[in-house]
């Protein structure tokens, strides 16, 4: 076959590895399948939007792939995740102890360590408290922790 006939290659690689991509692109073809095809085919039969989709996130998890090649997951995991670990435990350790002694000053008061963890990380963030996501999961999506996970993700891509 001509080489100047033939048709040009794409990279059509996503994360560099054949393992990964192969699930990837089932997952990928599992979403388009069941919640946009599902829909999208009583719309139009036109397959821009279809392929526009399925381009985009190809694209994301490309750029993911790619930034966090950048991260130094080592760094990351052996200090910030155990530091955080580390602050959350100091945290449950002088919830317990604060609960031990409401209890002793008082023995018929009714609090929770729990109640007493989140007023004491509250103390400790400022402005960070985790209670809702913790307790109630109608506020989960609209968290703190969400919108910064989101922002996270997004920054990376």
């Amino acid at each position: 076959m001509n080489r100047l006939s033939s048709k040009p290659k794409f990279d059509q690689r996503l994360t560099g590895s054949n393992e990964i991509d192969s699930q990837l692109r089932e997952i990928m073809s599992f979403i388009l399948r069941d919640f946009i095809q599902s829909w999208y085919q009583d719309v139009s039969s036109n397959a821009d939007f279809i392929n526009g989709f399925n381009d985009m996130c190809k694209s994301l998890i490309n750029n993911f792939s790619e930034n966090s090649k950048e991260v130094n997951w080592i760094s990351f995991f052996t200090q910030r995740v155990v530091e955080d670990f580390t602050s959350h435990l100091r945290l449950f350790r002088h919830a317990e102890l604060a609960l031990r002694k409401k209890h002793r000053e008082n023995p018929d008061i009714c609090v929770t360590l729990e109640s007493i963890f989140f007023e004491k990380e509250n103390e400790l963030e400022k402005d960070i408290c985790r209670e809702d996501v913790c307790s109630n999961s109608d506020k989960e999506t609209g968290s703190i922790i969400f919108n910064n996970f989101t922002a996270f993700v997004i920054s990376v891509l």
